[in-house]
């Protein structure tokens, strides 16, 4: 079994509190009586008074009790449980990829963007943990696939990215 370990361990200083309250409140109970005694005088007071309850100790013992485990609850005990298994995400991932119609020429088999979607369904399947988002642009950018850890559905997404998806392809510098 592990080792008891208290997270606020300076809580426990409201401990040096609880006798001094314990002392004070049984001095406040003796002055209470003898400021009434004085008042009434001793012979009217020995006979309206209440003779001491045993309850009154009682209530004062768990009052004090109660005190201190609220105490001992505020430093925070604790036991050390098996560890929690977390996943850690490095980043959030987001594919880029040119749709304009440059992408259509063929200086890569059998061309520019079949070649770059290869390339991205493999780059999905390496970055498996990882969060991936699609951003297609061509002249101006498009958010086509939100951040998911649905690969089966990246890669579907990846599959149906063509050049007519985007509407304005850029200008020339001709």
């Amino acid at each position: 079994m592990g080792q008891l370990t208290l997270q606020r361990p300076e809580y426990l200083l409201l401990l040096l509190v609880v006798p001094i309250l314990g002392i004070s409140m049984s001095l406040w109970r003796k002055r209470r009586r003898i400021i009434a005694a004085d008042f009434a005088g001793k012979e009217v007071y020995q006979k309206i008074a209440e003779p001491p309850k045993d309850n009154y100790r009682t209530r004062i013992t768990l009052m004090l009790t109660a005190l201190i485990l609220a105490i001992l609850a505020l430093a925070g005990p604790s036991l050390p449980g098996p560890p929690e298994k977390t996943i850690k995400r490095a980043s959030d991932i987001f594919l880029a990829i040119d749709v304009s119609r440059s992408m259509q020429a063929q200086d890569l088999a059998p061309d520019r963007l079949t070649k770059t979607k290869l390339w991205a369904a493999e780059l999905v399947q390496i970055l498996k943990g990882q969060q991936i988002g699609l951003v297609v642009f061509a002249g101006a950018a498009y958010m086509y696939m939100p951040l998911t850890d649905d690969y089966n559905a990246a890669i579907d997404f990846i599959n149906g990215i063509t050049t007519e998806m985007a509407s304005y392809q850029g200008r020339s510098n001709r």
